[in-house]
Parts: structure tokens; sequence; C-alpha cells
């Protein structure tokens, strides 16, 4: 037993180790979540494989073609250029060939072979420079698009980690592209629609010379041009007001700002969207074919050519060349990252195609193992969290306390194990002759007496029983809003009573229709004259329940805890009263002040004013929720004993909703049931037994 004692002693001293490794367990019971968004995550993937497969052979198919995408997009700035080169030789030719032709009027020839060549090798460069402007307008548009997804994604992720330097500065720099990429197409839109304009300006002096009427096709498109170079002004100056207070605004403000920016996108978006519905490049196209057929059909003299066409060109060449380097210097910024690019995607061929097989590998064992053995993991783990924060504290304690316990009483044990042996080895045999004597002797008076009702009697607790019969119940009373009187407790029931027959003998007193002569029948509709009668018997009923109130506090003493409330709640438990027997008047007459003092007779014993209604008999436990006393008794109960918000909001409430539900029945069914009732009021006074 000592050797038992001692290992247990050893397993105490590993206690230490044992709960830092249930703590283990704990942290990572705490990661279970993590783990479960990333394995969904995984399925989810699984299902993808096929895309993530045509991915790598889009990625292929891009790495095998990027120098052919490379070559064209050098093709298009080599073209640019030389475009470019066409109006520069053309803009500088232009003052001289001016010069010229306003010097020799009649030599049309020169004109014919020298200046209109030039203009029609200018005019398709024009044509390729509005091409690549709307190309570009569009991809400019796109990388917007992108950048306003991009700043919803690391404003998502700031969320989740607000405390993220790095997120916080790569937010900041994606909005700072959002604002570059903005002013590069206001500022292209700008000069592309001055192209335009130029260009139908010129076309259209041309036409009106050759008397040929003049051309509108572009007014839309340049509209549009101008719309959206407006719209880029008012988002960038929003995009720059959100990064010069940046670092001041908090995650729910840049949310907030952010979702501004995508809203008023969107009207970016449908104005790029209108641009490209315009079909301005078949637009520009038509117009330079007639502009390049005005040009050479020789119909105007050199003079009106001269005065009239010729100053319009320069301003059409300068626009022109100014939109064309715009694509120049646009297109030679992307081919700058063209090597870095290829270099990227041949990287990425290599690590997606190149390892496609453990991807897909990977993905479905790990999508494997979420369906079929993460779920008896998460169990496993779970329980033995559970066991560890709830059962093995208690499990340490017991066992540290028992150890000690044995520790403590071992010596104890020891003697006591000692003095048992001695007593086996020398005293049992007489023990047993004594136990036997004992046994034969109650076998024999087991036929005399019931040893059960004896033991039974022994075991009682004579105290205990004394003292229960002393005292059988004993009462434990605990004061909720007490009301000190039984009248000050009764005085709730007696005040709705007395609001109650103060408004149905106002009914039985004062008329409830208007005696009016025919102008002030055609002058006040039937809905008025409710609504005024109604005011009379309000205002009485107000006056009323501040007189019965007040007679309460002052007169009868009565134990009130919340006064001003109690006359507030009295006024307009009247108001709902008065509205009711009005109405009931008012539509059916003596027969309604009749239902009136029925109401009454069965609130007095179906309200539970005096005594709770579960006393009562079924009928009146029945109409006790539909008769509005019960409710007018309880609300008056809140003030007098003290508030309890709740009672007091749900009885206000239904107050409220009788008085609103009978005031309307009045006002739209009144002129409807009259009719009906005055014919029973005359024929039950022919009667002469009732007036």
């Amino acid at each position: 037993m000592a050797l038992k004692l001692a290992q247990a002693n050893e397993f105490v001293a590993f206690l230490p180790q044992a709960n830092a490794m249930a703590q283990k367990v704990v942290g990572i019971n705490q990661y279970l979540p993590q783990v479960e968004a990333a394995d969904q995550l995984a399925t989810k993937v699984q299902a993808k494989i096929p895309e993530i497969q045509s991915a790598g052979k889009q990625v292929a198919t891009l790495d095998s073609d990027f120098d052919g995408i490379a070559n064209t997009l050098t093709n298009g700035i080599n073209e640019a250029q030389t475009g470019l080169d066409v109006l520069n030789k053309t803009q500088k030719v232009l003052p001289d060939l001016m010069t010229f032709s306003q010097t020799a009027q009649g030599v049309a020839g020169q004109l014919q072979s020298d200046l209109i060549p030039k203009l029609q090798a200018a005019l398709p460069v024009i044509q390729k420079t509005v091409d690549q402007g709307l190309a570009i307008t569009n991809q400019l548009a796109t990388n917007i698009s992108t950048d306003l997804t991009a700043v919803n994604s690391l404003l998502s992720q700031l969320k989740d980690d607000p405390n993220n330097a790095e997120l916080k500065q790569a937010l900041k720099e994606a909005l700072q592209n959002l604002s570059d990429h903005t002013a590069t197409l206001q500022t292209h839109a700008t000069q592309l629609a001055a192209t335009l304009q130029n260009l139908q300006d010129s076309y259209n002096q041309s036409a009106v010379t050759n008397g040929q009427p003049e051309s509108h096709a572009l007014d839309t498109p340049i509209k549009h041009l101008n719309t959206l170079a407006t719209q880029l002004g008012v988002f960038k100056g929003q995009v720059d007001d959100l990064l010069a207070h940046y670092d001041d605004l908090s995650i729910d403000d840049l949310q907030t700002k952010i979702n501004g920016l995508i809203q008023y996108a969107d009207q970016v978006e449908d104005t790029v969207a209108n641009i490209q519905a315009a079909h301005i490049g078949d637009s520009v196209k038509n117009m330079l074919d007639r502009f390049s057929t005005l040009i050479a059909s020789g119909n105007a003299v050199l003079t009106q050519l001269n005065g009239e066409v010729l100053p319009k060109l320069p301003a059409l060449l300068f626009n022109t060349q100014k939109t064309l380097q715009q694509a120049i210097d646009y297109l030679q910024k992307y081919a700058q990252q063209l090597p870095a690019l290829k270099q990227e995607i041949h990287d990425a061929n290599t690590l997606l195609n190149g390892n496609m097989g453990t991807i897909i590998s990977g993905l479905n064992t790990a999508s494997d193992v979420y369906q079929n053995d993460y779920p008896l993991l998460k169990n496993k783990l779970q329980l033995a969290t559970s066991f560890i924060n709830n059962d093995l504290p208690g499990i340490e304690n017991d066992l540290t306390t028992t150890l000690n316990m044995a520790n403590e009483k071992f010596p104890l044990v020891k003697t006591a194990l000692n003095d048992a042996t001695d007593l086996i080895n020398n005293d049992w045999p007489f023990l047993r002759s004594g136990i036997q004597k004992g046994a034969e002797a109650i076998r024999k008076q087991q036929k005399t007496v019931d040893l059960k009702d004896l033991i039974k009697l022994l075991r009682r607790d004579a105290t205990k029983e004394s003292n229960f019969l002393a005292k059988p119940v004993e009462l434990k009373e605990k004061h909720v809003y007490p009301i000190k009187t039984y009248g000050s407790a009764s005085a709730p029931f007696y005040t709705a009573l007395c609001l109650w027959v103060g408004a149905l003998l106002l009914s039985n007193i004062v008329l409830t229709n208007f005696a009016l002569d025919d102008k002030q029948k055609n002058q006040y509709t039937k809905k008025q004259q409710f609504i005024a009668r109604w005011l009379t018997y309000i205002v009485i009923g107000v006056a009323q329940a501040v007189i019965v109130t007040l007679g309460n506090i002052f007169l009868l003493k009565a134990y009130i805890v919340d006064k001003l409330p109690l006359i507030l709640l009295a006024v307009f438990l009247s108001m709902v009263f008065m509205t009711i027997v009005y109405v009931l008047a008012a539509m059916f007459g003596n027969v309604g002040k009749g239902i009136a003092m029925i109401v009454l007779v069965l609130s007095i014993s179906g309200g539970g004013g005096n005594f709770p209604v579960v006393l009562s008999d079924q009928f009146f436990q029945f109409i006790n929720p539909i008769l509005p006393f019960k409710y007018g008794v309880n609300l008056l109960r809140e003030p007098t004993g003290g508030i309890y918000a709740p009672n007091l909001w749900h009885n206000f409430i239904i107050l409220a909703l009788f008085a609103v539900v009978f005031f309307l029945i009045g006002l739209f069914l009144k002129d409807r049931i009259n009719p009906f009732f005055e014919k029973l009021h005359k024929e039950a006074t022919k009667s002469k037994i009732i007036h």
C-alpha cells in the first residue's frame, strides 16, 4: 500500500506538464473554425479543377504567344509613330501652302498636286488615331473598374485585421492608382472630344464651301466624351479627398466613402457604355471619306478653300497630334513593362502547369480529409476541450486533496490496520462466539417483537418531529410594490368606475348630434360634426379625470407613489372611455347607451378590479380580455403602487387601440348606420314608453 501511495505522489508531480499539454489541446480547438474554413475552401476549389486546368492551358497559350503579343504592341507603336510623322510633315508644310495660296490665287494646279495629297495622306492617320483613342479609353475604364475591385477587396481584408499596417498601405496605394488612372482617362477623353470636334468643324466648313449640308454625326459622341471628362473630374476629386484624409479616417468612414466611389463609378460606366454604343469609329470613317472626296473634288475655288477651310486644319492636326502622342505614351508605358510581364507569365506557367498534378492531388486529398476524417477529429477535439475546461480542474483538485489526505492519514491507517490484524488474531474467536449468541437471542425474540418497527422507531429524530408539530408552516413574506391600505389598493378600481359612469351620464345629458339650420348643414360635413361633438366629450372627460384624481390625492388622502403620472394616465383613460361611450351613443342612440350600461355591469364582475377574475365564473373569465375596464384598472394601479414599465405600456397600448378602433368606426360608419337607428328611435317614441 505504501508503494502505491508513493507512485500516486509521483504522478501528481507530473500534473503541471499534463496541464500544459491540455492547454495546447484547447488552443488547437480554437483554431478549428480557421481549419474548417480552409477545408471548405479546398472543397469548393476542388469543384473548380476543370476551370483550373483550363486556366493552366490559357496561361500556357499566353506564354507561348507572348512574343507575338509583344510584336503586335511594338508594331502598334511604330504605326502610331509613323502617323505622327505624317501629321508633323503636313503641319509643317501647311503654313507655307496657305501663304502660297494667298499670294498666288491662280495657281490651282499647285494646290491640287501638293496640298490636297498631303491632306488626304493625313486623313487615315486621323482615323487610326481615333480608333486607338477609343481602344485606350475602354482599357482605362477597365483599369478603373479593376482598381475599384482591388480597393474593395483590400478594405474587406482590413476590416478583418484593422491593425495591419501593410494592408493599410496597400489600400492607400490602390487608391492612388485609381486616382492616376482616372486623371489619365479624363485627359484622354477631353483630348479625344477636342479632336472629334475639330474634325467635324473642318468637315462642315468644307461641306458648306462645296454647297453640301453640314454633318452632326459626332455631336452625341462628343457630348458623351465631355460628360465622361466631367464625371471623371468629380470622381478624381472624391478619390483625392479620400487620400488627403486617409490617415485620419476610421474603417467605417473608409467603407462609407468607398461605397460612394463605387456608386458614382456606376455612372461613369454608363457613360463609357454610351460611348462604346455610339460606333464612333464608323462615324469618323464615313466623315473622313466624305472629307477626302470634298477636298479632291475641286469644286471650291482657291479663295474659299484658303479663307474658310484651311484655317480649320491646323487645330485638327494639332489635336490629332496630341491624341496620337497620348496613345504612343500609353503604349510605350506598357511596352516597357513587357519583359517583366513576360517573365512573370512564364514563371506562372511553369509553376501552374509544372505542378498541376500535385495541385489537383492536394486538393482531392484535402477535400477527402475534410469530408471523411475532419468531422470525427473535430468531435474528438471538442470532447477533449470540454473535458479539459469542465472536468479536469475538478479531477485535479480531487486527486490532490485525496492524496494530501492519504499522506496525512496514512500513519493512522497503518496503525488501524495493525490493530485490526491484532484483533483478528487475538480477539476474533471471542467476538464470534458473542455474535452467534446474540443472533440466537434475536431469532427467539422475532416470534414476539417486530424488529422492523423497533428499528424504525429508534431511527426517528424526536427534536425535528416536535418542532414540526409546534410550527408546521413557516411563511416568508416579501413585499413588491406595497400599498399601505386596502382603500388605496381599491382606488384604481373605483376611479376607473367613476370615469366610465361619468362618460355614461354625460351621454344621457349632452346630445351627440348638432341642431343645424340648412345653411350650416351645407357648411359642415357629417364627419366634421362628429369630430366636433367628440371634442366636446373629450374636454369634459379631461376635466372629470383631473377632478377625480385630485380628489383621491387631497381629499381622500389615498396612498399614491407617482401622483403626476396618475393624473396623466387618468386623463388618458377618461379620453378612451369617453370615446367608446360617445361612439356607442352617437351610432346607436339609446341602444348604444344601453350597451355602455351593460359593459359597465359586466366590468364590475368580469374586469378583475376587486378580486382575481380566475375566481369568477367561466363566462366572466371568457369576456375579461375584451373589456376595456380591465386594462383601465390595471393602468391606474401602476402609479398607485409604483410603475412597472412593461405592464404600463401593455395596458396603455391596448387602451389606445380601443380608442382608435372605436373612433374610426364612428367616423366612417355613423352616417351609414344612423338612418336605420333614427327610424328605430321614431318607432320607439311612438310607443310612449321610452324617449
